[in-house]
């Protein structure tokens, strides 16, 4: 069952209940007893919820804080991988023309 069905059920309960204590034939002091019980058992039951909401939510936090964390050092890899390659071809491409100038200029030309 679905957390939303389950506290949605769990609510019309405690409203039948109150509604059932209001319209009983009981003494003031009783009633309130009651009440004051349904209370405090609505408001354990919302804290339950709200605990299990935090946990869920830290939990996803925590989820995705990693995968952002994998995929930014995933990123960083790719980026120095292409740096290192971009920096040898650069190198390479300077070789190359020294190569080319220092060919051209025992021959007298410049080209």
């Amino acid at each position: 069952m679905k957390r939303t069905t389950a506290l949605g059920f769990a609510l019309g309960a405690l409203a039948g209940g109150v509604t059932a204590l209001l319209t009983a034939p009981k003494s003031g002091r009783s009633t309130r007893k009651q009440l004051k019980e349904s209370a405090q058992q609505m408001k354990d039951t919302a804290m339950e919820k709200i605990e299990e909401g935090s946990t869920v939510v830290k939990d996803n936090t925590s989820a995705a804080s990693n995968r952002i964390k994998d995929q930014a050092q995933s990123a960083l890899t790719g980026v120095q991988t292409n740096a290192a390659a971009l920096a040898e071809a650069a190198q390479e491409g300077r070789r190359v023309y020294r190569e080319h100038l220092e060919a051209n200029s025992t021959n007298g030309r410049l080209d």
